[in-house]
């Protein structure tokens, strides 16, 4: 037996449980972290969908108006009003992807009125989330060896 005997068995074990496993543990502990770059920070804050453009249409009058009553912005698409809509996001992990969609009763109406690039992470959301979660990723891979 050879000294890296040990680190070849832990290695060997974790490639039995796969890598992909702990990515997908961590990104489901973090579901919400990543939902909220999806809701805060491109809806709410930039108006843009995953696709990092500005949603369109724009507000009708009309709900530039109430916004403006509300105190909310009107200047962007935010999809956000009573916030039951971004309250109502979910994150389903897989092996290599995720997936981020809603539960509320009005997606299937926006989604019809500005596409699926409601759900999802523009590039730079992606970089962030992953930088994000490296360390809990490098932790988790630590304690398997």
């Amino acid at each position: 037996m050879t000294i890296f005997q040990p680190l070849i068995q832990k290695l060997d074990r974790l490639k039995k449980t796969g890598v992909t496993n702990l990515v997908r543990q961590v990104v489901k502990e973090e579901a919400q972290v990543i939902v909220n770059y999806n809701t805060d920070k491109q809806l709410e804050d930039r108006g843009v969908g995953y696709d990092n453009k500005k949603l369109k249409p724009k507000y009708k009058r009309i709900t530039v108006s109430i916004k403006q009553r509300k105190g909310q912005p009107s200047d962007r698409v935010t999809l956000k009003d009573t916030g039951a809509f971004h309250k109502s996001f979910t994150l389903q992990a897989f092996s290599n992807f995720f997936t981020i969609t809603a539960t509320n009763n009005k997606t299937d109406k926006l989604v019809e009125k500005y596409g699926e690039k409601i759900f999802g992470l523009t590039i730079p959301n992606k970089n962030r989330v992953a930088r994000d979660l490296r360390p809990r990723l490098i932790q988790k891979l630590k304690r398997r060896l």
